[in-house]
């Protein structure tokens, strides 16, 4: 028995019906930054403190209507318990009854690193959301200066590897998101 139970995934991505993006991943690594810059404005309350400023899961709309951002509670908030964390992630499912198109997970590495605070949220969405999450996923390298092919081509660091694997063999997209202004909502993304 799991703690977690899979919400759908939606790999149809008609032209004409708008997207729905999920943000994931450790509190203060910018989930709430990056939606506001895939939402081109300041719609979600983001703060570089190490404190979550997210306390429920909350879904903006972009102003053409083709992008419905979620921002979610951060995994492992340290101000809540796993199984409070778990049931308030949960309720993203009533912002996206038909479920989400992809799942965005911001990581920030620490100087750098792939630690082991990464592997633990790589783990923890893989077992949320099933197997296959690999194969909706877009990771996001938050606050780097490594650009997407660097990081594909990084074989120095083997917990970072086994992910690179599983994230090739699934079609995985990453991006990296240079060091910025927090609250600049129109900086580059690569």
């Amino acid at each position: 028995c799991s703690l977690y139970r899979s919400p759908p995934l939606r790999p149809d991505m008609s032209a004409t019906q708008s997207k729905t993006v999920l943000l994931v991943g450790e509190t203060g690594h910018g989930k709430s930054f990056l939606g506001n810059h895939l939402l081109g404005r300041l719609a979600f309350e983001a703060s570089e403190r190490s404190s979550s400023v997210t306390s429920e899961c909350s879904k903006e709309v972009s102003t053409d209507g083709k992008l419905n951002v979620i921002d979610c509670i951060g995994l492992f908030d340290t101000s809540k318990s796993p199984q409070e964390v778990h049931t308030i992630l949960s309720r993203f499912a009533d912002l996206a009854p038909d479920g989400v198109h992809a799942v965005v997970v911001v990581l920030s590495l620490s100087g750098g690193r792939f630690t082991e605070s990464v592997v633990r949220i790589l783990i923890a969405i893989a077992l949320f959301f099933g197997a296959d999450v690999w194969s909706h996923a877009v990771v996001v390298y938050n606050q780097t200066e490594k650009t997407p092919t660097q990081i594909w081509e990084d074989d120095t660091v083997a917990d970072q590897l086994v992910f690179l694997e599983k994230w090739k063999a699934a079609g995985t997209v990453i991006c990296t998101l240079p060091y910025s202004d927090e609250d600049d909502p129109h900086q580059g993304l690569s």
